[in-house]
């Protein structure tokens, strides 16, 4: 087997544990590049984003999304071009909570942020958790 053909073997692979990854975490993740576009998403991601395949691509602005927080693009923005992490609390029309995270999409050949990976943490148990306990502290 000749170099390029080790290195496309190779690229093979890595694209497969990649797909593997993605369709099988149990993570909701979004993939956002640095024009706000959508370029990937996990299939737990479905829940809270009216997405499908086709939306690949486009403006995030245009992709429906479910959260009662209008801020998340301005905060991707802020996340892109400082290149810091964002941690967050939201809540969804359904009235769950999550840990939302925006961390940079750091390109390693020139140490760019190219974008932003979003993760939802689901919280909502810890926070009825914390609104009952806060319930019985008044009470006594």
């Amino acid at each position: 087997m000749n170099f390029k053909n080790e290195q496309v073997a190779e690229l093979r692979q890595l694209n497969e544990d990649l797909e593997n990854y993605f369709s099988n975490t149990i993570i909701p993740q979004l993939f956002v590049d640095a024009d706000l576009r959508l370029r990937k998403f996990t299939p737990p991601a479905m829940k809270q984003f009216v997405l499908k395949e086709e939306y690949i691509g486009l403006p995030l602005d245009d992709i429906k999304e479910n959260f009662r927080y209008p801020n998340i693009i301005n905060n991707i923005s802020t996340v892109i071009s400082t290149g810091k992490m964002l941690e967050k609390e939201i809540q969804t029309t359904d009235m769950r909570c999550y840990q939302m995270n925006i961390l940079p999409y750091i390109t390693r050949k020139d140490n760019q942020t190219n974008g932003v990976i979003i993760t939802f943490v689901d919280i909502t148990a810890r926070i009825e958790d914390l609104k009952e306990q806060e319930k019985l502290i008044m009470e006594h």
